[in-house]
């Protein structure tokens, strides 16, 4: 789960299941900043979230030690998805 909020994207660095595919959910609680758009470039995903909710991401499954960074629109607020877990 990541949570987006005003003053970015938590947790910074979330560690994921490697080798199966995972569903990574967005969580809003009505932010007011650019955190509201996910991207996620590795993906080619971009998504406007919704004020408050959640939205899920499906994730193919992904070769152990794969990392991918996700991002607000303008890249100031930045995260990384590390896919380490067995």
């Amino acid at each position: 789960m990541v949570t987006a909020e005003n003053d970015g994207y938590f947790p910074t660095v979330l560690h994921l299941s490697a080798e199966r595919p995972v569903v990574l959910n967005w969580v809003t609680d009505n932010p007011h900043s650019c955190a509201l758009a996910g991207v996620v470039p590795a993906l080619n995903y971009e998504i406007l979230l919704p004020h408050t909710g959640q939205t899920p991401l499906d994730i193919l499954a992904q070769e152990k030690g794969t990392i991918m960074r996700y991002l607000c629109s303008m890249g100031m607020y930045t995260g990384q998805l590390v896919f380490d877990q067995e």
